[in-house]
């Protein structure tokens, strides 16, 4: 989860001889040798500025070195990208949203850690797969030529500005007209740093489009960002803020507020079903309003397991201390695949479902184990019970989160066993014990090509403590495969809000869930008994890989 951005100016000399070279206010220059390779420098060949369109008689800058330009060609960028505009248009200060009667789904494609949805950008429209994080703010997506410099990983897809007539950069010169600053940014993950540079485009998510100025980031450098793979990027879907957070750092624009769609959901389907990211809503399913300041964020009012109604384990609100807001904090994040929590809060959980779940009690009791332990132990060995003639995985007892709004009400949401236990597969191997030359001992693993499985539950351990809200937790992937989460960033008085829908996750081809959770298509007016046996009978989800958090936890919530 993004929660910081620097700014960063990229001064780009315009002296004779120094034509096309940019690099970070306050740094050194470049030399020559490194002006297309240095780490902390960005030309403008690099990030593919357009200076006009075809046929305008303006040079295209294009992919060429800056050596192959003539002294002073900087000086004639047209002044209307010197002022920051769009080089289509002036629209990049307005909204384009198409009408809600249009569908209004996308569907979320399930990548076994996370979720992505289809995004266009640009005219014509570039296509990415961006993963869908309600615990970022920003869009960000690769540039081409940081794959060509090997600053981003090889990528199957990137963007190249030079191929889209709409795009744009905050351009301006400095007061003796002898540089350009171009608007750039440091932005910091719980998983590292990336450099961006901001740009103006046009951004389509589902038939909702939106004019983004200064709200488009082309990753630079992502070399210290701890992602590996096809990463194709961020569709933020997270707070909308009004202002920067902090005095150091740069606003960014929310698509879902510049696209006037006040009113999202989503929820998660276990593959090869594709989740759905739903839009233009016309209300929310028993809205919460949002305590968060930085996140969205809710009063976490502790866990019950087995039944709602069974005493919280821990964060109940009379352990909230003097000038606290709450005693624990939740951030609802479809970015991160773990429920992450405080480690003594999550001892607490395991041994509470192990309590409850007869088999593991029993062998607690019969191996003098640790409770804690003795529930991961069985999950791991889960393929020797699982179907040994039992209920399965129904032999687990639920979780029930307690949640409160700023109102104060309490709702309860159920987690079933199926959505916190997650299972995966382990190779095989057999000890073999022999003596070489019959006198030295040897003792070595050797693969036996089988495979096993094993399960484990859906938590993570980390500390993210909070001055008003205390320990606040991470509440990822399991509670978008049991509940559909809303978000409205105006909410009831202006105020942002969430809500949670049980249920099973309908597929945007299939019908909506519930009148009053609706976007597009025939309108049920309840859930059925099929449909609530179809949600408690779905299978255990098989991964390979995780997405951690990557929230700043020097942030409030």
């Amino acid at each position: 989860m993004l929660r910081s951005a620097a700014v960063l100016l990229v001064l780009c000399n315009i002296a004779a001889g120094e034509e096309g070279t940019c690099h970070p206010e306050n740094d050194e220059p470049p030399s020559r040798a490194h002006a297309v390779t240095d780490a902390d420098q960005v030309s403008l060949m690099q990030i593919g500025l357009r200076a006009g369109r075809p046929g305008s008689g303006t040079p295209m800058l294009g992919d060429k070195d800056p050596e192959d330009f003539p002294s002073g060609f900087l000086n004639n960028l047209p002044e209307s990208i010197i002022a920051g505009q769009s080089l289509e248009s002036n629209a990049a200060s307005g909204r384009m949203v198409e009408s809600l009667e249009k569908n209004m789904c996308s569907e979320l494609t399930n990548n076994v850690a996370y979720f992505t949805v289809e995004v266009g950008i640009g005219t014509p429209e570039q296509t990415f797969h961006l993963v869908a994080d309600t615990g970022s703010d920003a869009v960000i997506i690769p540039d081409c030529k940081c794959v060509e410099s090997g600053f981003c990983e090889k990528l199957s897809t990137c963007f190249s500005a030079g191929n889209s007539t709409s795009f744009g950069l905050d351009i301006k010169k400095s007061p003796d007209k002898s540089k350009l600053a171009i608007m750039g940014a440091k932005m910091n993950y719980g998983s590292g740093q990336i450099q961006v540079v901001v740009a103006s485009e046009h951004v389509r998510v589902a038939n909702v489009k939106a004019t983004m100025k200064n709200g488009v980031f082309l990753m630079e450098d992502r070399r210290s960002l701890k992602v590996h793979g096809d990463f194709e990027g961020i569709l933020g879907l997270g707070l909308p803020h009004a202002s920067p957070l902090t005095n150091n750092s740069i606003d960014i624009p929310a698509f879902m507020d510049q696209s006037g769609s006040a009113k999202y959901a989503l929820c998660f389907n276990e593959a090869p079903k594709p989740g759905a990211l739903r839009v233009g809503l016309q209300q929310l399913p028993n809205p919460m309003t949002n305590i968060g300041t930085v996140h969205w964020g809710l009063d976490l009012q502790g866990f019950s397991v087995g039944n709602a109604k069974m005493p919280a384990l821990f964060c109940t609100p009379d352990s909230k201390k003097e000038g606290m807001n709450s005693a624990c904090g939740a951030i609802p994040d479809s970015g991160t695949t773990l429920l992450m929590g405080p480690p003594d809060h999550v001892k607490k959980l395991f041994e509470a479902v192990c309590d409850k779940w007869p088999r593991c009690k029993k062998a607690a009791t019969k191996f003098k184990a640790d409770k804690g332990t003795a529930f991961q132990t069985l999950l791991y060995t889960c393929e020797s019970w699982l179907k040994d003639g039992g209920e399965g995985i129904k032999e687990i007892p639920s979780i029930f989160i307690h949640f409160a709004g700023d109102e104060g009400k309490v709702q309860s949401v159920e987690l079933p066993p199926w959505a916190y236990v997650l299972e995966t597969t382990q190779e095989v191997y057999k000890v073999i014990n022999a003596k070489i030359m019959g006198v030295l001992p040897l003792s070595a693993a050797v693969d036996t090509g089988k495979k096993k499985k094993i399960c484990a539950a859906s938590f993570g351990a980390q500390n993210y403590t909070t001055a008003k809200n205390g320990p606040v937790w991470i509440m990822g992937a399991p509670l978008f495969y049991a509940n559909s989460v809303a978000y409205d960033i105006g909410g009831k008085g202006g105020k942002p809000q969430i809500g949670f829908q049980k249920g099973p996750c309908q597929m945007c081809n299939e019908t909506a869930p519930t009148a009053s959770f609706v976007s597009t298509g025939t309108v049920k007016e309840e859930l059925s008994p099929g449909d609530l046996d179809r949600a408690t009978e779905r299978p255990l989800r098989h991964i390979n890989a995780i997405r951690e958090s990557s929230i700043d936890m020097s942030l409030p919530l």
